[in-house]
């Protein structure tokens, strides 16, 4: 969520569009993706 604040202030205040948007977006995805099967590795192999 952090991401979607940090590109909705960065297009108000730099006027951030096109490439610039898409890295932030798509670095936000990676970061829940990662982070989505994080904590799936640490349930299934740590905590089991």
């Amino acid at each position: 969520m952090d991401r979607v604040w940090m590109l909705l202030w960065g297009r108000y205040r730099f006027g951030w569009r096109g490439q610039k948007a898409l890295i932030w977006t798509l670095s936000g995805f990676v970061v829940l993706m990662l982070a989505y099967f994080g904590s799936k590795a640490v349930i299934e192999l740590v905590l089991a």
